[in-house]
């Protein structure tokens, strides 16, 4: 950790920047996939911020994860729901490669943003970070749908 402390392997600050790590590992392969650049470089803006936000949960004291990081990936979100169609139902994860992928990248940014919660009841760490998960999430959602759009590939929908 920054400053020196010692922690185990499995604390709730180990277990998050392993969950971040894995997080960005597969966002490398999906930025080698999409061929889309307003993705490219929201993917490549949201691996840096998974960086900083590793660094932050392993003690580096100055804030690196701003509200202006959270306005981008709002922005982001607004430009691609004005591009999709309404979501009237549930739809299944898969797609494409790339659209895969992404909704595989949610589900670990989702268990990202509830490690983070908890650790944050231990450390009291930068707000900005567990409403950048947040919407981070949301985004790759919406990214998964755009990717899968523009593939061509119809988005199943959830049967009840």
């Amino acid at each position: 950790m920054f400053g020196g402390k010692i922690v185990s392997k499995n604390s709730r600050a180990i277990e998050l920047i392993g969950i971040l790590d894995e997080l960005n590992a597969l966002l490398g392969e999906i930025y080698l996939l999409v061929k889309i650049a307003r993705v490219k470089k929201f993917i490549n803006a949201a691996q840096n911020n998974l960086f900083k936000i590793g660094a932050e949960a392993a003690g580096y004291k100055k804030q690196m994860v701003f509200a202006a990081d959270i306005k981008y990936v709002e922005k982001y979100i607004e430009i691609l729901e004005k591009k999709l169609p309404d979501l009237k139902n549930f739809i299944l994860p898969g797609g494409s490669a790339a659209g895969a992928k992404l909704h595989i990248a949610r589900t670990i940014c989702r268990r990202a943003e509830r490690r983070l919660i908890s650790l944050n009841k231990k450390m009291n760490l930068n707000p900005n970070l567990i409403v950048y998960l947040n919407r981070l999430s949301d985004a790759l959602f919406l990214t998964a749908r755009i990717v899968n759009m523009k593939s061509g590939i119809n988005e199943r929908i959830v049967k009840f």
